[in-house]
């Protein structure tokens, strides 16, 4: 990745000089009110999570230099998970609505207009993680009660529950990568 938190207190990018040194007050790295979370690459952006002191969170991404760097999403609640997904971005949210929590999934392609939410988890689904992009589909886990795999196409129709907690299928603390995803779907713990 082309960023990195540098000394002078803000995101810097890829020739990491002065004149592209981002001074958005947003952006600072090093003060005690203010963090970065995961940097994600897609289609020659880098986009990333910003949390304020005060728990707002907002989705940026940048290019790299401060002209190119702008705030996409922000007063959707948590950001629970960024993923690349081909050239674009996968954001989870989370946020309590009406008593409930609702739990939904984004598409980014780096710019306002083309930042979309694109479903809501069921009920009793949530806390999506470890999201990673396998031929077009997302496969991520969730609690449901117990953590359990699941792939979508960007779709609410197109999701799919891989594994089932009452067959005593479930997985503990799963860690995707492309080639292990491919096998967490026999993966399974027994019920004792």
């Amino acid at each position: 990745a082309f960023l990195a938190c540098g000394e002078e207190h803000g995101l810097w990018g890829a020739g990491a000089h002065d004149a592209e040194l981002v001074k958005e007050g947003y952006v600072d790295c090093l003060g005690s009110t203010d963090a970065f979370h995961p940097l994600v690459s897609a289609g020659g952006q880098t986009f990333f999570q910003f949390v304020q002191f005060s728990g707002h969170e907002e989705l940026w991404a940048t290019g790299g230099t401060a002209a190119s760097t702008r705030k996409l999403l922000e007063g959707v609640g948590e950001m629970v998970d960024i993923a690349a997904w081909g050239d674009i971005a996968a954001i989870w949210t989370s946020r309590v609505v009406g008593g409930g929590r609702e739990t939904s999934l984004w598409r980014s392609d780096g710019t306002s207009s083309g930042t979309v939410r694109l479903f809501d988890l069921p009920a009793g689904t949530f806390a999506p993680s470890s999201t990673v992009d396998i031929g077009g589909q997302l496969y991520f886990v969730a609690s449901s009660p117990n953590l359990q795999i699941f792939r979508t196409d960007g779709t609410a129709a197109g999701l799919r529950q891989l594994t089932n907690a009452d067959l005593g299928e479930f997985v503990q603390r799963p860690q995707f990568t492309p080639v292990r995803a491919l096998r967490l779907t026999t993966l399974y713990v027994p019920k004792p």
